[in-house]
């Protein structure tokens, strides 16, 4: 099972070759694959800022096709523990990538992920990234 995250799926959505094949390469093993809730508000979210009527029914007929991990409580009380110890320590962190990371966490799901910088000192609270 692997999540995909909004840097990945930009990429995928921008036909990059390296993300298409990835992507062809999980669905053709079997591999479910799902999106976390909060991805799906920054992409549609991006694509609303665009105004691209041709993107969105592309990313709308996408998440017809796949299957999304609610946000929840289990995955909210993770996150404010996440930012709470993270402030503590100065360290900053976007809110929404702690969401992203909760829901794969509360899950048992590895992230795939274009934006390893922001993700990597999440894997201390048992974010799995895929390799």
């Amino acid at each position: 099972m692997v999540c995909l995250d909004s840097s990945f799926l930009a990429d995928f959505f921008r036909n990059s070759t390296n993300e298409v094949e990835r992507y062809k390469k999980f669905v053709s093993s079997g591999e479910r694959i799902f999106l976390p809730s909060v991805v799906v508000m920054e992409l549609f979210l991006g694509v609303k800022k665009r105004g691209n009527l041709a993107v969105e029914k592309k990313i709308n007929y996408f998440f017809e096709h796949i299957d999304v991990l609610d946000f929840n409580k289990r995955s909210a009380l993770l996150s404010g523990e996440i930012l709470a110890t993270l402030e503590k320590k100065g360290e900053v962190v976007d809110f929404r990538d702690v969401m992203i990371a909760s829901v794969c966490i509360a899950n048992d799901i590895e992230l795939l992920t274009n934006n390893i910088k922001h993700f990597e000192r999440l894997k201390k609270f048992g974010l799995k990234l895929v390799k």
